[in-house]
């Protein structure tokens, strides 16, 4: 799925889906990477890492990709970066 924010979509002929509210633990890499790379070793941080050492679970069978991209190449290729968005409640 992708997404936009709405302010930014021009035609109404959209799916709408809404997130359940809560607590979302967000994880963000450095800028420059590509999706591809990246994504995959956010994954395991989060996964294999950040979340068996927590105080915290996974609520839902749920994980937001979110892509900070650029449309002016050269920008592009310096800024870009990535996040992922988990729903998590206390153990």
């Amino acid at each position: 799925m992708i997404a936009r924010e709405r302010a930014d979509v021009k035609t109404l002929e959209v799916e709408t889906r809404t997130l359940p509210a809560g607590t979302y633990a967000a994880f963000k890499t450095e800028c420059g990477g590509l999706a591809w790379e990246e994504f995959p070793k956010l994954f395991e941080l989060i996964f294999d890492s950040w979340l068996p050492a927590s105080e915290y679970k996974q609520k839902y069978d749920l994980a937001i990709e979110v892509l900070h991209l650029w449309t002016d190449h050269d920008l592009r290729q310096k800024n870009r970066y990535y996040e992922v968005w988990i729903p998590v409640e206390l153990k």
